[in-house]
């Protein structure tokens, strides 16, 4: 596991053709916490807006 930043590593595997699929399904991207944050502060602003703009039209009977 590669913790810092570094202009150069060196991996040994028994497996090349796994190791590489591996690093596909896994990229290492991280979110941050600010990130998650404003994510979600983004989808509940978008579903209130939906809430406010709910305006039924029910006939007169």
């Amino acid at each position: 596991m590669m913790t810092r930043v570094r202009d150069d590593i060196t991996i040994v595997t028994n497996d090349r053709d796994r190791l590489l699929a591996q690093i596909d399904r896994n990229p290492g991207g991280k979110t941050s916490a600010l990130e998650t944050l404003a994510k979600s502060r983004s989808r509940r602003s978008a579903a209130a807006a939906k809430l406010a703009s709910f305006a039924p039209q029910f006939p007169i009977i």
